[in-house]
């Protein structure tokens, strides 16, 4: 913001619209306009002395209220700091609970996994036995069918 002639009228309307974005800014061009009066009028003048005590007043103010600002900074910035480690912990407290019970639901998948293969091997064993019954009867119904050929032609004794 700073120019190398910088009028009063400029800085004030600057100040009272809220255009500087830090104190530094404010105080560089306070110390520019008061120095310009310095440098440009008599060291008898009001105008020069005047200005001798505005510069003196705006380094004097300029330290002190950036101590302010600084303290200020730091505060926000440990602020924010603990905002985010309250939700890191709450996001950690969040993560544990999902493990937790991803944990369980792998457990009642294993448990089913294991329930399936019971049920897989109970399949295979009655298809088995269905096997070995299905091959008994057709054992059967050929006997059967040679008894009923043997009775019908005289074959078979009663």
């Amino acid at each position: 913001m700073s120019k190398l002639h910088w009028a009063p009228s400029q800085v004030f309307s600057y100040l009272n619209f809220a255009e500087y974005v830090n104190l530094k800014s404010a105080r560089q061009d306070l110390e520019l306009c008061f120095n310009n009066a310095i440098r440009y009028n008599q060291p008898e003048s009001l105008i020069y002395n005047d200005a001798k005590d505005l510069v003196k007043l705006t380094t004097s103010e300029y330290e002190r209220d950036s101590h302010k600002e600084e303290k200020t900074r730091w505060k926000n910035e440990r602020r924010m700091l603990e905002e985010i480690q309250q939700a890191t912990g709450g996001t950690d407290a969040m993560l544990a609970e999902v493990r937790q019970t991803m944990q369980g639901m792998q457990e009642q998948l294993y448990a089913k996994e294991n329930k399936l293969r019971q049920l897989q091997m109970q399949l295979s064993q009655s298809q088995s036995q269905l096997s070995q019954t299905q091959s008994q009867l057709s054992q059967l119904e050929r006997l059967h069918a040679e008894a009923v050929e043997d009775l019908d032609t005289g074959r078979g004794v009663i």
